[in-house]
Order: structure tokens, then C-alpha cells, then sequence
């Protein structure tokens, strides 16, 4: 294994309902650019190595919600965040050829909301 690098955006991850629940493209467009500086400023914020990597990337996502309400993890909505990471310079594409997911895991009642991002070059 390679390289590892752990980020924590704090933020409440949006769902794919939420999104697009009659939303005009724009609003949804000033929500990506939000999501994509807010993973900007964490990643510059982290401790991290020589980034970009350059092989593939596994990453694991832990996303943490205050609520206790149940959320399914194949609806929230990770794409917006992956593409912060490009846009930090963690790796140069969010494809298959660069990132591929290990795992996606909701975490309810917690201190407060969040995701966790934990990445490792294979």
C-alpha cells in the first residue's frame, strides 16, 4: 500500500432526494461550487502527503449525522465532494482510473455533522 490521507469536511452530506427535489440547475450549481471550496479549505487545512497521488485511490467515506433518522448510503451524495478533491489537487480525476470506493458508511447520532474521508493509494 501506498500513501494515506485522512480529511474531514464539516458539513451535513446532502442527499441525491435533496438535490434534486425541484431544484433549478442553479441553485444546485452554487451547492457544488460551496461543497467544492469547503473540501478546498479542509484539504489545505489537513496534514497531508505530496499530494497528487498518482496511482489509484481507494477511499472510504464516513459520514456523520446528528440526527438519528436512518439514511441510505447509496443516496447521498458524494460526487460533489469527490470533485472538491480534484479541484484541492488530492488526485486528477474522481474516474476509476484514479478513485475507486472501499466503502460507504452513515454514522447516526454523533457529536455533529460530517464526513471523513479516508484515502490510500494501491
Amino acid at each position: 500500500m501506498g500513501k494515506k490521507f485522512i480529511v474531514e469536511i464539516k458539513d451535513h452530506c446532502p442527499s441525491w432526494n435533496t438535490l434534486y427535489a425541484g431544484k433549478h440547475w442553479a441553485v444546485r450549481k452554487k451547492m457544488a461550487d460551496e461543497k467544492h471550496e469547503l473540501v478546498f479549505w479542509s484539504v489545505k487545512a489537513s496534514k497531508r502527503p505530496k499530494l497528487p497521488f498518482k496511482g489509484v485511490v481507494v477511499a472510504f467515506y464516513e459520514i456523520w449525522f446528528k440526527d438519528k433518522r436512518r439514511h441510505d448510503f447509496d443516496n447521498l451524495l458524494l460526487k460533489m465532494y469527490n470533485d472538491g478533491l480534484v479541484h484541492a489537487g488530492v488526485f486528477d480525476d474522481d474516474d476509476s482510473k484514479h478513485l475507486v470506493c472501499g466503502g460507504i458508511y452513515p454514522r447516526t447520532g454523533m457529536s455533529e455533522d460530517k464526513i471523513i474521508i479516508r484515502m490510500e493509494e494501491i
